[in-house]
């Protein structure tokens, strides 16, 4: 609403604008007061007419032949228009600017020959083409806004889409390991079940409540992290060592849900061992708006080879070219021994 007040105001002073300066600028007639103020009158009259056939033929222009008009289906019908405004322009203008005026009281002026390339005329003549290009040009720049408008519509849509399918398949991924971990410490009977039920309970509230939001309180994603590594803890033999540490001031900022996880999972879906010593790192570091997370776990060979790499690290690439362009760096090694991540990311 806002927009279309300033355009209408922006049109209505322009045009003031433009209709005042033949006025301002228009040689003053050597004569008495009298017969100034009979031209004056006249020469508004005729001046006012025409600029309405001025504007209607700008607005016509602008707003419907171009739209309707200029196009394949219709480009002759719009030339022969063109065409037509013209020799109406050129018959406007002789009526309004050829006819007699008078200089004295009784008397009229003779009408001058006609001559089409007389030069007043080819000013006319040259004010029609600018009428119609600067008409031609709103248009096209309101054609371009629009198209602007739909791409960006289009490419949020897009972006809305292709998160929620995302987070689609990384949710049941992450419940179903989950579930597997408490599976595995009531088959054990362990005491360690109540509590891991608890923090599933904690983690599920979180991804039912939250997680479908586009930013989630940071402290609140760190949280969920925790209870997740925890329960891995309780569920992974003494040969696994997980230290996790949480360093800096978190509150404040927010971030895209679960977007962390997937390398928190795969540390612990690939780096795992019920046989030798795996020990599991995960640092995550807040300096300034700057979220860096690291991860380090050793690679078993065995367990590659057993489980086929899921869709999450691939989904997190895009979720974070999604989210954050620009404004994040994710670098994974493998030198075949050790996987490391090292993830930042600028929160605001």
């Amino acid at each position: 609403m806002k927009t279309k007040v300033v355009t209408v105001f922006t049109h209505i002073i322009a045009w003031t604008i433009f209709l005042s300066l033949p006025y301002i600028f228009r040689p003053k007639p050597m004569m008495g007061p009298e017969m100034q103020e009979t031209i004056r009158a006249y020469f508004i009259a005729r001046f006012l007419l025409f600029n309405v056939f001025l504007i209607t033929l700008f607005y016509v222009h602008a707003y419907w032949m171009l739209p309707k008009l200029f196009n394949k289906k219709f480009i002759i019908l719009y030339a022969t228009l063109v065409v037509v405004l013209f020799v109406l322009f050129l018959l406007l203008r002789e009526l309004f600017f050829t006819r007699p005026m008078p200089v004295r009281r009784g008397e009229m002026d003779a009408p001058p020959g006609f001559d089409l390339f007389r030069p007043d005329r080819i000013e006319f003549m040259f004010l029609f083409f600018v009428i119609m290009a600067i008409s031609a040009g709103i248009w096209i720049v309101q054609e371009w806004m629009i198209a602007e408008k739909k791409a960006k519509l289009i490419e949020a849509e897009r972006m809305t889409m292709e998160l929620s399918f995302l987070r689609s398949q990384i949710n049941p991924h992450f419940l179903f390991n989950t579930l597997n971990s408490i599976y595995s410490l009531a088959l054990l009977k362990s005491d360690a079940t109540a509590d891991a039920v608890m923090k599933l309970s904690d983690m599920m509230r979180y991804i039912t409540q939250e997680a479908h939001a586009d930013q989630v309180p940071l402290e609140m994603e760190l949280e969920y992290i925790s209870h997740y590594v925890e329960l891995q803890k309780i569920r992974l033999g003494e040969n696994v060592k997980v230290q996790m540490s949480l360093t800096g001031s978190f509150a404040g900022f927010s971030i895209a849900p679960l977007i962390l996880m997937p390398f928190v999972e795969n540390a612990f879906k690939y780096g795992i061992s019920n046989h030798e010593p795996a020990p599991v790192i995960i640092e995550i570091i807040m300096v300034y708006n700057l979220l860096t997370l690291k991860i380090s776990n050793r690679i078993f060979v065995d367990r590659k080879a057993d489980q086929a790499p899921g869709l999450g690290i691939s989904n997190t690439r895009r979720r974070l070219a999604l989210s954050y362009p620009d404004h994040h760096e994710l670098n994974i090694s493998d030198n075949g021994q050790i996987y490391m991540v090292n993830l930042m990311i600028q929160l605001s």
